[in-house]
C-alpha cells in the first residue's frame, strides 16, 4: 500500500492505538496459521534430538510387549532392548554429527547376509514392473561405481582406502571446521555405502533376472557396469549396456537410445 506524500508529511497525526482498535478480530484461519507457527518454532527451539524421540519409542513398544507376555508382532522383548540400544547410538551419531549414516547396522547386517547366502530374487506381477526396476537398479549401480571411482581410487572392497578430500582445520573459524570435517565424514559413508550397495544390488539384480555373469567388473582402474540381458518369465526384456538400459522390442531387436 502506498500513502499520498500528505500522510507522510503529518504522520505525527495518526493516532496508532486508535487505528489498531478499530480494526475487525483477525480471522479463525489467520489464528489457526499463528499457532502452527508458534508451535513449529516452539519445537524447533526444544530441539528434540532423534536420539531421545527414537528411545520414547522403543520403551513404548516394549512396554506394550511386556504387558502382552514378553512379544509384539513375534518380536520379544530382549530384541527389542537389544534394536534400541543400537538404533539410539545411531540416531545420536546424528544428532552429534548432523547426518544420518548409511552404513549402519541395518545396511551391514544386509551386505554380510548377502555375502553369505546370496540374494532372493524380487518378484513383479508384470513385464512394465520388472522393466522399471531393472532401469532403477542400473541407475543405483552407476551412482555406486561413480563414488567408488571418485572416491575410492576404483576399489570396491569394503573398507577399502578413501581418496576424497581430507580437511585440514582453519584456525579461528571453529564452525566452519565443523562443518567441513562433517562433509568429509559423510562422503566416507557415502563411499563405504556404495560398496556395500554395489554387491548387495547386484547380487539381487542376478538372482532376479537369471543374469550368470558378473554385473560389473574392474577395468583401467575403474568399476564399470557390463553389458547383459535381463529375462523376465522367459523373454529377454531389456539389456544392459555398460550400465544403460535399453528395451527388447517384440520383435527382439533393442529399442537403442542416444545414452547407449
Amino acid at each position: 500500500m502506498q500513502f499520498p506524500a500528505s500522510y507522510l508529511i503529518n504522520v505525527k497525526f495518526f493516532d496508532v492505538e486508535a487505528m489498531k482498535a478499530q480494526q475487525p478480530p483477525p480471522s479463525d484461519a489467520l489464528l489457526q496459521l499463528k499457532e502452527r507457527y508458534e508451535a513449529r518454532a516452539e519445537a524447533k527451539t526444544s530441539e528434540i534430538s532423534q536420539a531421545s524421540q527414537i528411545a520414547e519409542g522403543y520403551d513404548r513398544m516394549i512396554k506394550i510387549a511386556e504387558s502382552l507376555g514378553g512379544s509384539i508382532g513375534g518380536v520379544d522383548v530382549e530384541k527389542l532392548k537389544a534394536g534400541k540400544e543400537v538404533s539410539v547410538q545411531e540416531a545420536r551419531f546424528a544428532d552429534e554429527n548432523g547426518f544420518n549414516l548409511q552404513v549402519n547396522s541395518r545396511s551391514v547386517s544386509t551386505y554380510k547376509s548377502v555375502q553369505a547366502d546370496g540374494a532372493n530374487p524380487v518378484n513383479f506381477s508384470s513385464k512394465e514392473e520388472a522393466l522399471q526396476y531393472a532401469s532403477r537398479t542400473l541407475s543405483a549401480l552407476q551412482r555406486f561405481a561413480e563414488a567408488i571411482n571418485t572416491y575410492g581410487n576404483g576399489d570396491p572392497t569394503v573398507g577399502g582406502e578413501y581418496t576424497g578430500t581430507n580437511f585440514e582445520p582453519v584456525e579461528g573459524y571453529d564452525e566452519f571446521n565443523a562443518h567441513m570435517k562433517m562433509q568429509e565424514a559423510r562422503t566416507q559413508d557415502n563411499l563405504e555405502a556404495s560398496r556395500m550397495r554395489l554387491v548387495v544390488e547386484a547380487e539381487i539384480l542376478s538372482a532376479t533376472f537369471g543374469i550368470d555373469e558378473p554385473i560389473f567388473e574392474i577395468k583401467d582402474g575403474q568399476v564399470g557396469i557390463r553389458s547383459f540381458d535381463m529375462t523376465y518369465r522367459g523373454e529377454n526384456i531389456a539389456h544392459s549396456a555398460g550400465g544403460n538400459m535399453a528395451e527388447y522390442s517384440e520383435n527382439g531387436t533393442l529399442k537403442m537410445d542416444k545414452k547407449v
